[in-house]
């Protein structure tokens, strides 16, 4: 198998992490879309992908709690990602450089074969 065809694309990462989150968190994502997108014009889960930075601002400005959220992001972002990827290994590292670091947060995601 060629290493293309484990190659993962930006709008299915993206339809399973949507997926997934309505499961695990109901009704949460669909609360924030609203908030990003008015305030964005793109609904988190993209807006993560393209600029993890914005997200967590965002919503630190709207929880004022880091833990919550680091908990949003974990368990609303990260977590679906790196099952996708089968890369649960690097929940830890995913969820510093996607706060702190995000060009390096992107970087990961194309080392594990996101097309970005």
């Amino acid at each position: 198998m060629s290493s293309q065809s484990l190659r993962i694309s930006k709008d299915e990462l993206i339809l399973y992490v949507r997926s997934y989150s309505s499961r695990a968190m109901p009704g949460l994502i669909n609360i924030l879309n609203r908030v990003f997108i008015s305030r964005f014009n793109n609904d988190i889960v993209t807006l993560f992908l393209n600029d993890s930075r914005k997200v967590y601002e965002t919503l630190l400005s709207l929880y004022g709690s880091e833990d919550t959220v680091t908990l949003i992001i974990n368990y609303l972002l990260i977590k679906p990602i790196l099952i996708r990827l089968g890369r649960l290994d690097l929940i830890d590292k995913a969820i510093i450089l996607a706060t702190k670091k995000p060009e390096e947060f992107k970087d990961l995601l194309r080392s594990l074969n996101v097309d970005l």
